[in-house]
């Protein structure tokens, strides 16, 4: 009867039965039995409900009620037991992201005049929805198109909230082994990532970073990200931690970023070489604590470490 419900809203009459029709189903929903939730999204609860959030668009303003009912469904249904939310997520969360980002420009680019409430319960869906997205994208429904849709949130004209959404689902995307690989080499995507590096937002930045971090931990990337010929990842990753503007968790991020690549023989020259010895540069003044507004003893330990790592017989005259 809870799904019928939801079927219900697809058969009303007007906007203001739908409405009515919508507040039935969030009461139907309100619990916490996840053996039910399981059931229904089983049963294609959280299809139907992207569907309808999907007919709304672009009007999500006129009809910003429905959109918080359909979000405060979402959330309930979102109870159900870990597994089955990340099949849920696998079969949906292309559709839903793409939609919710929509939602979520319209509302912040009107400012004053969007709804502040709607919002607020769109970004608590897409929470959810972040911490879900820890899959394989293989088994993810059209995860070309969502990730097509990442880039073009990011590379398009918006405001930074949906920016710091899309890069940071890229972000949770590639900590999973078998993403890693795919989201270097998906097209456009690792420029949009160099685009929120260079961002004025600190949580953008921290972000991107965050996915160059999550992308140096595989093996095939870093002999790729460290020759590559298209852009020069040194000096993306030299961004995040040579400016003293930069978040201390950034340039955590960045650091650990440079370790890893460090840990190929054949990248080590190279680093030390780059730029004429910037990167040395850069490490010896974090590791030194010069330049910072805030002492951070863990950031100056991995500076010291990578460091260690860097000297080797071919760049201890360098280093030294």
């Amino acid at each position: 009867s809870r799904v019928s419900n939801l079927l219900d809203v697809t058969r009303a009459k007007d906007d203001a039965d739908r409405v009515k029709k919508l507040a039935i189903a969030v009461k139907a929903f309100n619990h916490h039995d996840k053996d039910t939730h399981d059931a229904d999204i089983k049963s294609g609860a959280i299809s139907i409900v992207c569907n309808v959030l999907r007919s709304c668009s672009p009007f999500f303003i006129a009809k910003s009620k429905e959109v918080q009912h359909l979000c405060k469904i979402l959330l309930q249904l979102l109870r159900c037991n870990e597994d089955r939310a990340r099949a849920a997520f696998c079969l949906d969360g292309s559709a839903l992201i793409t939609v919710l980002l929509e939602v979520i420009e319209i509302n912040y680019r009107l400012g004053r005049k969007g709804d502040v409430k709607c919002l607020v319960l769109v970004q608590n869906v897409f929470e959810k929805l972040i911490h879900l997205a820890r899959v394989p994208l293989t088994m993810v429904k059209r995860h070309n198109e969502l990730l097509i849709c990442l880039i073009n949130y990011i590379n398009g004209v918006t405001g930074k909230l949906a920016m710091y959404h899309s890069i940071r689902c890229i972000a949770t995307l590639s900590e999973h082994t078998l993403n890693k690989q795919a989201v270097l080499t998906f097209p456009n995507l690792m420029a949009s990532v160099e685009i929120c590096a260079r961002h004025m937002c600190e949580a953008v930045r921290q972000e991107a970073a965050k996915t160059i971090f999550h992308l140096t931990m595989a093996t095939k990337n870093k002999t790729q990200l460290t020759h590559t010929s298209k852009s020069s990842w040194m000096d993306v990753v030299l961004t995040l931690t040579a400016d003293r503007e930069r978040s201390v968790q950034a340039k955590i991020y960045a650091i650990n970023a440079l370790s890893h690549l460090a840990t190929e023989n054949e990248n080590k020259i190279v680093m030390v070489r780059h730029n004429d010895g910037f990167l040395i540069a850069s490490l010896l003044r974090i590791a030194s604590d010069v330049g910072l507004k805030t002492s951070s003893s863990k950031l100056s330990q991995q500076a010291a470490k990578l460091l260690g790592a860097l000297t080797c017989r071919a760049t201890a005259s360098r280093i030294g």
